[in-house]
Formats: C-alpha cells, structure tokens, sequence
C-alpha cells in the first residue's frame, strides 16, 4: 500500500502521518503540492525517526503521479 499526502499545511500533521505509516507497514508515502517535506526539524520533531523508515518522495504535481501510478498497475483510492 502507498499512500500520497497532497497539500498538506501542517509539518506536524506530516510527521504524524509518517508515523502512521511506519506503524501500518506503508511501502512508500508521496508528499505533493504544498506539503511540507523532510528534512525538516518540525516533522522530525513529531515522527520520532519515521521519516528515516518510510520510504518517501516528494512531486509538486499530483496529477502527474497518479497518472504514472496508473500505468503501473497501481490502484487508486481517495480520501478526503
């Protein structure tokens, strides 16, 4: 499972997040839009190291992501 973070404000709902994902065994998280991105003392301060275990990348666009997930076979699912 991925998931893709896209516009995220706050660096500690990131940090957060990137917990979370540690926690659940994501095989990778995309940061796009405006989300803010490691490295960063602020989503370090709240991941607690998760940033270092959870494969991550960061594009500006997410339209253009979602499209290249799609022809890898990739299954997308929203949520709001």
């Amino acid at each position: 499972m991925f998931v893709l973070l896209d516009n995220i404000r706050s660096a500690w709902n990131v940090g957060s997040i990137f917990r979370t994902c540690d926690g659940a065994g994501v095989g990778k998280l995309y940061l796009t839009g405006y989300t803010p991105y490691p490295p960063r003392q602020d989503i370090s301060k709240v991941a607690l190291g998760a940033e270092e275990n959870v494969p991550w990348e960061y594009h500006a666009d997410p339209l253009k992501l979602i499209k290249k997930l799609k022809r890898q076979g990739i299954k997308i699912v929203a949520v709001e």
